[in-house]
């Protein structure tokens, strides 16, 4: 499915360091991929994407190319060490 990412001064804290800092970027795409230094925001950016973490500021929005509203039950992340969770069948992983 060809995905539309935006955000705006998107701004993301743990406490009271910040981890994104009023980023502002727009993708299109299908499969993306975040490279970056350790402690560079890649896992806080999926996770805000996901919806596991609260944004402090500005946005980000997930849209299709319909510009209808994906929601983070419709993605995938597949973590680089890889992640097996008990409740998801393997026929279901590689659906």
């Amino acid at each position: 499915m060809l995905v539309n990412i935006n955000s705006k001064d998107l701004t993301v804290s743990y406490d009271q360091f910040i981890a994104l800092d009023s980023i502002n970027f727009s993708l299109t795409g299908e499969v993306f991929s975040l490279v970056g230094h350790n402690g560079s925001g890649k896992s806080t950016l999926i996770k805000t994407i996901l919806d596991l973490v609260n944004i402090n500021a500005g946005y980000i929005q997930i849209s299709d190319s319909n510009g209808k509203v994906v929601l983070p039950s419709q993605m995938i992340f597949a973590p680089e060490t890889g992640s097996v969770f008990r409740d998801i069948s393997i026929k279901d992983y590689f659906k």
